[in-house]
């Protein structure tokens, strides 16, 4: 399939993505050096179908995170007194 390119790793895979889906279980995808994949994305988007990763974590590491019922939490407001 010429349309398909192959990789080294997975963190490679998100270089010059503009979103990552993740759709499965597989405990590796948990330990990617997820900011490391970040840096590589042209636009930070993650839909995990699997509730693999935590939200809140990868809200963290910059992503634009959805999973299945589950979305960054809301950024607090600013404190009026700072």
């Amino acid at each position: 399939l010429p349309q398909v390119e192959l990789v080294r790793t997975a963190e490679d895979v998100a270089v010059d993505a503009d979103a990552i889906m993740i759709l499965t279980e597989w405990p590796e995808f948990q330990l990617l050096d997820w900011p490391l994949v970040r840096t590589r994305m042209r636009r930070p988007n993650l839909v995990d179908a699997r509730n693999l990763l935590t939200p809140e974590t990868m809200c963290n590491y910059g992503f634009n995170y959805v999973g299945m019922g589950q979305i960054c939490p809301p950024a607090a407001p600013p404190n009026a007194d700072e």
